[in-house]
Protein backbone atom coordinates (compact mmCIF):
# COMPACT_ATOMS: atom_id res chain seq x y z
CA UNK A 1 0.00 0.00 0.00
CA UNK A 2 1.40 3.56 -1.03
CA UNK A 3 0.96 6.62 1.30
CA UNK A 4 -1.69 7.71 -0.35
CA UNK A 5 -3.94 4.64 -0.17
CA UNK A 6 -2.35 4.66 3.57
CA UNK A 7 -4.12 8.08 4.07
CA UNK A 8 -7.27 7.01 2.19
CA UNK A 9 -7.46 3.97 4.16
CA UNK A 10 -7.58 5.87 7.59
CA UNK A 11 -9.85 8.62 6.65
CA UNK A 12 -11.97 5.90 5.92
CA UNK A 13 -11.08 4.54 9.74
CA UNK A 14 -12.09 7.98 10.76
CA UNK A 15 -15.39 8.02 8.67
CA UNK A 16 -16.36 4.53 9.70
CA UNK A 17 -15.47 5.53 13.52
CA UNK A 18 -17.65 8.67 13.33
CA UNK A 19 -20.66 6.42 12.08
CA UNK A 20 -20.31 3.70 14.58
CA UNK A 21 -20.60 6.73 17.03
CA UNK A 22 -23.93 8.06 15.90
CA UNK A 23 -23.45 11.52 16.89
CA UNK A 24 -23.07 14.60 14.84
CA UNK A 25 -19.62 15.72 16.67
CA UNK A 26 -17.97 12.44 17.16
CA UNK A 27 -14.40 14.94 18.85
CA UNK A 28 -13.66 13.27 22.03
CA UNK A 29 -13.90 9.28 20.53
CA UNK A 30 -11.15 6.75 20.33
CA UNK A 31 -10.68 3.36 19.70
CA UNK A 32 -8.24 1.01 20.52
CA UNK A 33 -8.14 -2.34 18.04
CA UNK A 34 -6.17 -5.30 17.59
CA UNK A 35 -6.01 -6.92 14.77
CA UNK A 36 -4.39 -10.03 13.24
CA UNK A 37 -4.86 -12.84 10.76
CA UNK A 38 -9.01 -13.26 10.33
CA UNK A 39 -9.56 -11.34 13.02
CA UNK A 40 -10.05 -7.62 14.79
CA UNK A 41 -11.22 -6.92 18.43
CA UNK A 42 -11.94 -2.50 18.09
CA UNK A 43 -13.19 -1.21 21.13
CA UNK A 44 -14.64 2.08 21.26
CA UNK A 45 -14.52 4.91 23.75
CA UNK A 46 -16.57 8.14 23.61
CA UNK A 47 -16.30 11.35 26.42
CA UNK A 48 -19.97 11.95 27.43
CA UNK A 49 -19.03 14.52 29.83
CA UNK A 50 -19.70 12.95 33.16
CA UNK A 51 -18.47 9.50 31.45
CA UNK A 52 -17.02 7.68 28.98
CA UNK A 53 -18.80 5.16 27.18
CA UNK A 54 -17.79 1.84 25.75
CA UNK A 55 -18.97 -0.30 22.62
CA UNK A 56 -17.98 -2.61 20.31
CA UNK A 57 -17.21 -1.72 16.40
CA UNK A 58 -19.30 -2.47 13.80
CA UNK A 59 -18.55 -5.19 11.19
CA UNK A 60 -17.46 -3.03 8.41
CA UNK A 61 -15.29 -1.51 10.94
CA UNK A 62 -13.94 -4.44 11.87
CA UNK A 63 -13.55 -5.31 7.96
CA UNK A 64 -12.30 -2.66 7.18
CA UNK A 65 -9.86 -2.98 10.18
CA UNK A 66 -8.33 -6.29 8.91
CA UNK A 67 -8.33 -5.02 5.24
CA UNK A 68 -6.03 -2.42 6.75
CA UNK A 69 -3.67 -4.56 7.69
CA UNK A 70 -3.88 -7.42 5.26
CA UNK A 71 -2.51 -4.41 2.68
CA UNK A 72 0.31 -3.64 5.02
CA UNK A 73 3.77 -5.21 4.04
CA UNK A 74 4.08 -8.19 5.86
CA UNK A 75 7.07 -7.36 7.38
CA UNK A 76 5.60 -4.19 8.70
CA UNK A 77 2.53 -5.34 9.97
CA UNK A 78 1.16 -3.41 13.12
CA UNK A 79 -1.15 -5.62 16.02
CA UNK A 80 -2.58 -2.61 17.63
CA UNK A 81 -3.98 0.88 16.25
CA UNK A 82 -5.06 3.79 18.70
CA UNK A 83 -7.14 5.97 16.93
CA UNK A 84 -8.42 8.92 18.26
CA UNK A 85 -10.43 12.15 16.71
CA UNK A 86 -9.95 15.17 17.83
CA UNK A 87 -11.04 18.45 16.86
CA UNK A 88 -10.98 19.01 13.05
CA UNK A 89 -8.19 16.62 12.97
CA UNK A 90 -7.44 12.43 14.10
CA UNK A 91 -4.22 11.15 15.10
CA UNK A 92 -3.50 7.30 14.33
CA UNK A 93 -0.62 5.33 16.15
CA UNK A 94 0.39 1.86 15.59
CA UNK A 95 1.65 -0.95 17.95
CA UNK A 96 4.25 -3.73 17.02
CA UNK A 97 3.64 -5.73 20.19
CA UNK A 98 3.08 -9.75 20.24
CA UNK A 99 -0.03 -10.41 21.35
CA UNK A 100 0.58 -13.90 22.61
CA UNK A 101 -2.61 -15.16 21.39
CA UNK A 102 -4.76 -13.99 23.30
CA UNK A 103 -7.07 -12.17 20.83
CA UNK A 104 -10.27 -12.58 23.04
CA UNK A 105 -12.54 -9.54 23.76
CA UNK A 106 -11.58 -9.42 27.64
CA UNK A 107 -8.24 -9.70 27.32
CA UNK A 108 -8.08 -6.70 24.76
CA UNK A 109 -9.90 -4.68 26.84
CA UNK A 110 -7.12 -5.10 29.73
CA UNK A 111 -4.62 -4.59 27.47
CA UNK A 112 -6.40 -1.12 25.93
CA UNK A 113 -6.82 0.27 29.45
CA UNK A 114 -3.29 2.28 29.78
CA UNK A 115 -4.60 3.87 26.53
CA UNK A 116 -8.06 5.39 27.35
CA UNK A 117 -6.66 5.76 31.01
CA UNK A 118 -4.02 8.30 29.52
CA UNK A 119 -6.49 9.41 26.65
CA UNK A 120 -9.69 10.11 29.34
CA UNK A 121 -7.72 9.98 32.89
CA UNK A 122 -9.73 8.97 35.87
CA UNK A 123 -12.95 9.46 34.25
CA UNK A 124 -15.36 6.61 34.55
CA UNK A 125 -15.51 4.17 31.62
CA UNK A 126 -19.37 2.63 31.00
CA UNK A 127 -19.12 -0.43 30.23
CA UNK A 128 -22.37 -1.68 31.11
CA UNK A 129 -24.52 -1.90 27.58
CA UNK A 130 -22.42 -1.86 24.52
CA UNK A 131 -25.45 -1.36 22.20
CA UNK A 132 -25.97 2.42 24.02
CA UNK A 133 -26.23 5.35 22.18
CA UNK A 134 -23.77 8.19 22.74
CA UNK A 135 -26.00 10.89 22.60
Amino acid sequence: MNDQQFGESLEELGRLLAEDVGVDDPVGTFMYAEVGDRWSEPAIFKDVGDRVIFRHGSHDLRFHLMDMWRMADPDKRWSSIRYDILDGRFNAEFGYEELDGEDDETNSIMRCDPFVRSRFGDKPVDYSNTGIDFD
